[in-house]
């Protein structure tokens, strides 16, 4: 989960294994985390990216995040994601609202509803 760039962290924290997960889970501690598990190939997730990256920026006080199933192989069945995109929002180390498929208005909904 380290920044790239050592100027500024990213607005969107990479998930690359279960250690990265555990990581954010700690953090919905003190705020709401936001996780979209995607995919490369996945149409649908990338009609929503761009989306999802300015929700990021409009939200400063929730910890956005990105997980690639490609990547993190075991989060499909660790977290039940039937279908991407999944966006599953954490408070207090526990999922607590998921929103299934590119509907990112939904997203903006839970986030404003949860923060």
């Amino acid at each position: 989960m380290e920044a790239k760039d050592a100027e500024a962290p990213p607005l969107i924290t990479e998930i690359n294994d279960e250690n990265d997960m555990e990581s954010l889970k700690e953090m919905s501690h003190k705020c709401l985390v936001i996780v979209d598990f995607f995919a490369t190939w996945c149409g649908p997730c990338k009609s929503v990216k761009v989306a999802y990256e300015k929700l990021a920026e409009q939200e400063t006080s929730v910890k956005f995040a990105k997980l690639d199933i490609d990547v993190y192989e075991d989060a499909p069945s660790d977290y039940s994601i039937v279908a991407m995109p999944t966006f599953m929002a954490f408070k207090n180390g526990e999922m607590v609202d998921s929103v299934v498929g590119p509907h990112i208005e939904q997203v903006k909904q839970m986030v404003a509803r949860l923060k």
